[in-house]
């Protein structure tokens, strides 16, 4: 398929859905709209891991990655509803449960011209933040961009607390959350507490 876009200031080529559980070849997924039998698929765990949250300098250190990062390629044998079956057997070991696992298209291109922005779905907690595609000619008359659009970044607090020392010579390896000693750490692969 050849493709060129022009028309709009940024195009998402991919589709994406959340995988809530696997079972016979089968993923149910929160939508199966804008997937088709016989497309090529990633399949990625984009959370799960635990980490060491002591008020240590352990503070942060992988404890179990619990399948995060985790992926493989693959292709739609069909679609019943919201259940997408597979054409090959799972590879990998992937936490349905808690790990954010979701299955995006990977459209192929025999030429792809790029004259609008190409950029992925924001990532919104449980999909999107991904850009994958197949081409055996690329133009690049525009940017491939997805700034913004992965884990979401680390939250300024409005007021921070710039009397006195309140970071110098502190042995606090992190802070209560609002207690304006600092700020939000980005999100990534694993789940902190909001305390």
């Amino acid at each position: 398929t050849n493709l060129n876009f022009n028309a709009c200031p940024e195009k998402i080529i991919n589709s994406y859905a959340h995988i809530f559980s696997f079972s016979n070849c089968g993923l149910l997924v929160d939508s199966a709209q804008g997937f088709n039998a016989g497309d090529s698929v990633l399949i990625i765990q984009m959370k799960g891991a635990v980490i060491d949250s002591s008020n240590t300098n352990q503070f942060g250190t992988i404890n179990n990655y619990n399948n995060a990062g985790n992926y493989e390629l693959n292709a739609i044998q069909s679609i019943a509803g919201n259940k997408i079956y597979l054409k090959h057997k799972l590879l990998r070991s992937y936490d349905f449960a808690n790990g954010e696992v979701q299955i995006v298209s990977i459209p192929a291109y025999n030429n792809l011209i790029v004259d609008t922005t190409l950029t992925c779905k924001k990532w919104d907690g449980n999909k999107g933040g991904v850009l994958i595609f197949y081409a055996q000619i690329l133009t690049l008359n525009n940017d491939i961009n997805v700034s913004e659009k992965g884990f979401h970044g680390g939250a300024s607090q409005a007021i921070l607390n710039f009397s006195g020392n309140y970071a110098c010579g502190s042995e606090e390896y992190f802070y209560p959350d609002m207690s304006n000693n600092g700020n939000r750490n980005g999100e990534g692969i694993t789940t902190l507490s909001q305390n």
